[in-house]
């Protein structure tokens, strides 16, 4: 697409080759193309950043507005899972080969790297806790042990998430311009992604907050029978993206991270790694297709409400055979009188209990 904005120079492709024995397939007698090759254009895959980049963060923000829009319409008001959710839409990316490049540019390549996957990392957390908001928006408040379940897995999740982006902001210690030093992210100064000890042990604690926060779909899918068929779909879907989001979080390490280790570049690498993160980000999609509210309040409350009538009933049907001589006024008719029980229907009962 476009050349790189700041020519190369000597010191840059000095700075360059220093490097060189960081990086586990560089060619040997490296020679820069910029030097050999006479009349030389830097290829680059920008354009392709653009359009992944797009198409993606196009989805997403598609996604979010549609949320707001049937929350304002079906609630008449957004909750925290809506809030929580809302800055997943945020992703750039750029792609030149490094050795084309001068360190101005690779500084600047750096600095968007740094602040992309603080930022999408965030996001990744907070559509987990989105999610969490939104389970525990839909638990009655009779179901105490979920409800605890919920808020102590709420706090795991927020202290996973800021213990996540802290070690992201910090992974080149004080100070904070040390994410500029190209060698610094890859000697082992900076404790990032890169690291395969970091990146299993966020990697494995994500996997386990999103297992534990599929588990109290699955009781409301076994236990709530009341649950219409559409919305029970709905949440098996749910399910199914969750359990997809898992399996390529686990899968990650063996494809794409080496993948990025091997290529000896500042573009392929960080499309591989951001693509996927902005990826983990449409997760969001899954707040649009959940059961409402008011099928699930509804159905626990009928349950409820038709047991009791149902005991109300018999209950004074035992005293109405118990009861061996009804007193009768003399102005009474002789006739024996009957005393009937009329007892509302559950979907009556409930009406009227709401109004």
């Amino acid at each position: 697409m476009l050349a790189p904005p700041n020519p190369q120079t000597d010191a840059d492709r000095t700075y360059i080759l220093s490097l060189s024995l960081l990086f586990r397939k560089w060619p040997e007698n490296f020679q820069f193309p910029l030097v050999a090759i006479p009349g030389y254009k830097p290829p680059s895959n920008t354009l392709y950043s653009i359009i992944i980049s797009f198409i993606v963060v196009s989805i997403t923000a598609a996604i979010i507005i549609a949320r707001f829009w049937i929350r304002r319409r079906s609630l008449g008001a957004c909750g925290m899972d809506d809030w929580v959710m809302s800055p997943t839409f945020v992703g750039t990316g750029f792609g030149f080969y490094f050795y084309d490049l001068s360190l101005k540019r690779i500084r600047g390549n750096l600095l968007v790297t740094y602040l992309h996957v603080i930022f999408s990392f965030a996001a990744l957390h907070l559509c987990r806790i989105s999610i969490q908001h939104l389970l525990l928006r839909l638990t009655p408040p009779t179901w105490r042990t979920r409800r605890w379940y919920l808020y102590t897995l709420l706090a795991l999740s927020y202290l996973f998430g800021i213990a996540a982006v802290v070690t992201q902001i910090f992974q080149c210690s004080l100070p904070l311009f040390n994410v500029l030093g190209l060698r610094k992210a890859f000697d082992g100064t900076c404790v990032s992604l890169y690291s395969t000890t970091v990146y299993g042990v966020f990697m494995s604690g994500y996997i386990l907050l999103d297992a534990l926060t599929l588990f109290p779909p699955i009781y409301i899918l076994i236990k709530l029978l009341t649950m219409s068929k559409a919305n029970k779909y709905n949440l098996i879907f749910l399910l199914l993206l969750g359990a997809i989001m898992m399996v390529l979080s686990a899968l990650k390490p063996f494809v794409f991270y080496r993948r990025m280790m091997d290529f000896a570049t500042l573009a392929t690498n960080k499309d591989v790694m951001h693509s996927y993160l902005e990826l983990g980000d449409m997760r969001s999609e899954e707040q649009l297709r959940c059961p409402s509210t008011e099928d699930i309040e509804q159905g626990i409350a009928v349950a409820r409400d038709f047991q009791v009538t149902s005991q109300r009933i018999s209950t004074t049907q035992e005293e109405c055979v118990d009861l061996r001589q009804p007193i009768r006024s003399a102005s009474m008719s002789s006739t024996t009188s009957e005393v009937s029980v009329i007892a509302p229907p559950p979907k009556a009962r409930l009406s009227s209990s709401n109004q």
